[in-house]
């Protein structure tokens, strides 16, 4: 039986009336249908080979690890990527990304002087609220409402308000889409990448779908969104391309912080009850083989912000009404904040989530201009320069080469069946025997010596050396 709480209403779903059995997963209890891939919670990963088996959602799931250039290490429960770590003057760890110098809207540390983002306020975040058939609380007079609400919450409690965001109506569009009224699973994936719902503008806007009501697996959902490039918490999460830009969608049966839970989605943001972050590990070791720290390690667990308690979910935690949470252990999650589950004392996000928002913000006005901007908007390229916004890559089709969104296949990483599946400006290069995504290059350089392939572009000798198949 699905037991849950959409938009301030009890639900219980008996999924096994249904031929279906309840699995927990991190968007909360869900039927599904009966699998002999079925596992519980909590269930130990293994290798066979350098085939990772790890339980994902309840079900077990497999990664051959070879495929994304790593190896099954099996006390960590990963796929571990050992990469070499470079020379020069960026660091054992690679160069920073983003703009240096002066400060942008971009939560990092333009400047190096150890503040974020200090003395510089973003520009308003615009909205474009798509609203399906007859919604209620959807006048012009109650969408500001909500607007002004998501501005009180995302300015963050006083240590981080110098990291808020303000949000601003850039138009709303009434749709009389009897199909998306009451939207389904398959419905869902059609509207995210809808042109109705995605028309081209100059400038960047989150799109919100607002409608009857959502339904995923047989359960009833307050809202749902889509993350940036299958990326949260500063971590890949979903191991397939992603679609370019997605969608916010809220249900008229919704709680006052559904809209800014889904929003902190759109922008980068994790559940704080989430799993492990992806289940592919870069490693940067030095000239002896010796391990680099170059990230703290709550980076790479649970929802990926330091600042946020680990979460064991609701399924382990009690609350009550004072906002008084009892969990197992010493464990101490923030009932309060917006991307919990404890949805009664919602009401504030962190510091680091904040300034985490901001990132996903400048990347996704980034994308824009390539994704949704106007038609004149080439996003032309070459391949050997990186001239692309970050995390884009360009490569090039048949009508010329233009920038697109990074996939998930690391340099050096294969098999692969075309560009988009390779990130960080890798190509994907093949023959008879094997494909690999591999980066072009002009000047050789720590970690990329250029070698002629008899191609338009010089490659990395490294990326074609790694192992394919």
């Amino acid at each position: 039986v699905a037991v849950g709480c959409a938009g301030g209403q009890p639900f219980r779903i008996d999924c096994a009336a249904a031929g279906k059995r309840c699995v927990m997963t991190g968007e909360g209890a869900t039927c599904r249908a009966p699998s002999a891939d079925d596992c519980a919670a909590g269930s130990p990963p293994s290798c066979v080979d350098d085939v990772l088996r790890y339980c994902h959602d309840g079900r077990w799931a497999s990664l051959d690890c070879s495929s994304q250039g790593a190896s099954c290490d099996a006390d960590s429960g990963r796929c571990v990527q050992v990469v070499a770590a470079g020379e020069g003057d960026c660091g054992a760890c690679g160069c920073p990304t983003g703009p240096s110098g002066d400060e942008v809207c971009d939560g990092r540390d333009n400047d190096g002087d150890g503040e974020i983002d200090e003395d510089i306020t973003c520009a308003p975040v615009p909205l474009i609220f798509f609203v399906v058939g007859d919604r209620p609380g959807t006048s012009r007079e109650e969408l500001e409402a909500q607007v002004a609400r998501l501005d009180r919450t995302f300015a963050g409690d006083p240590e981080g308000a110098a990291l808020g965001l303000r949000f601003t109506i850039l138009d709303v569009v009434r749709l009389d889409v009897p199909a998306w009224v009451d939207p389904d699973e398959a419905a869902w994936a059609q509207m995210a990448q809808s042109e109705r719902l995605h028309p081209k503008r100059d400038d960047f806007y989150i799109p919100i779908a607002m409608v009857g009501s959502i339904a995923t697996g047989d359960v009833p959902k307050a809202g749902v969104a889509t993350i940036p490039n299958g990326t949260c918490g500063g971590q890949r999460r979903g191991a397939a391309n992603q679609i370019g830009v997605g969608l916010v969608m809220v249900a008229d049966r919704r709680s006052p912080t559904t809209l800014a839970h889904e929003i902190g989605h759109f922008l980068g943001l994790c559940h704080t009850h989430a799993d492990d972050a992806d289940v592919t590990q870069r490693v940067v070791v030095d000239a002896d083989g010796e391990p680099l720290d170059c990230a703290e390690a709550c980076t790479s667990t649970g929802d990926g912000v330091c600042d946020t308690p680990a979460d064991p979910g609701v399924e382990s935690c009690a609350v009550d009404r004072a906002c008084e949470v009892t969990c197992p252990g010493d464990q101490r999650p923030d009932p309060r904040n917006i991307m919990s589950y404890y949805t009664w004392c919602r009401r504030q996000f962190t510091a680091e989530q904040l300034a985490l928002v901001r990132t996903s913000l400048w990347l996704r006005r980034g994308w824009h201009r390539c994704l949704r901007g106007l038609p004149d908007e080439t996003c032309t390229c070459t391949p050997a320069l990186r001239e692309c916004p970050e995390a884009m890559s360009c490569w090039p089709h048949s009508g010329g080469d233009s920038c697109w969104l990074d996939g998930p296949l690391p340099p050096g990483a294969g098999p692969c069946t075309q560009h988009l599946e390779c990130s960080l400006g890798a190509l994907c290069i093949a023959d008879p025997s094997a494909s690999t995504c591999v980066r072009p290059c002009l000047l050789s350089q720590p970690g990329c010596t250029c070698v002629d392939v008899g191609l338009e572009h010089r490659m990395c000798k490294e990326d074609l050396g790694a192992r394919a198949r």
